[in-house]
């Protein structure tokens, strides 16, 4: 929503679509990370190592999951702060 309220602010947007991205990534990954996890202790009763390395890899992704959605976090302020900018030079 962001992106589209931004108006003529093309830097403000390419951060807003940036963070739009990464946080659809995120929930794909912690999506797939979570059915990881559950996969691996599933697996863990009848075999331990084939369990262990679905929850690493389970772990992983939510690992990365995270990762990316400070990157979000990140591209909305810096969004924020362009769009500030932005606000201030039309003002001028």
């Amino acid at each position: 929503e962001a992106a589209n309220l931004s108006g003529s602010c093309q830097e403000a947007r390419d951060f807003f679509l940036q963070a739009r991205r990464n946080r659809r990534w995120s929930f794909a990954l912690v999506n797939a990370g979570t059915a990881e996890t559950l996969v691996g202790a599933l697996r863990i009763e009848n075999d331990q190592t084939l369990g262990i390395v679905h929850a690493a890899i389970g772990g992983a992704l939510i690992s990365w999951a995270s990762e990316r959605n400070q990157r979000a976090r990140r591209a909305v302020q810096s969004g924020v702060e362009a769009y500030n900018r932005c606000k201030s030079f039309e003002g001028s």
